[in-house]
């Protein structure tokens, strides 16, 4: 899905995953090293990727974020995702995580991303609790509304 959600942080930068970012996502997760770890090892042709891309900016709940260094803001080194968000327990699924370890400085980096994908899921929680109670208020609303044109209606005589 198309979002704005962005974390600039000392030692990474996560963006939401835009269509300029997918072949370098397509050439991350078809290395051999990293295949192995997906359910599907198959290579990802190009079609393929931009066919999962088009499916993705459909979806409602899926957060899909590219990750870069902030001492080199315009390469890509690897993409999470922040899905399946439960209101009920204000969580969500955190998935599609994948870095290009031969580009960053140094070990211990999957931490920061973690960490930094759990201050993201903070932020798009409350702002998803927000959508909930906009709705609720507008579904009361509209009962409301309608309870009244009800009555309204009964007391017309017809």
């Amino acid at each position: 899905m198309k979002h704005e959600y962005r974390y600039d942080g000392a030692e990474l930068l996560l963006r939401p995953l835009e269509e300029k970012d997918i072949e370098s996502l397509r050439l991350l997760r078809n290395r051999p090293e990293n295949r192995k770890w997906f359910f599907g090892s198959d290579e990802i042709a190009q079609e393929a990727q931009e066919a999962w891309y088009a499916r993705y900016l459909t979806k409602e709940d899926d957060y899909m974020f590219s990750v870069f260094l902030p001492e080199t803001p315009d390469k890509f080194v690897g993409a999470v995702a922040l899905y399946d968000y439960e209101p009920e327990t204000n969580s969500f699924e955190v998935g599609r995580l994948l870095l290009d370890s031969k580009n960053l400085p140094r070990r211990g980096m999957g931490i920061q991303l973690i960490s930094a994908v759990c201050k993201l899921a903070e932020q798009i929680g409350e702002r998803e609790r927000e959508r909930e109670r906009e709705r609720e208020c507008s579904a009361r609303r509209f009962f409301l509304i309608m309870n009244g044109l009800c009555v309204a209606l009964s007391k017309m005589s017809l």
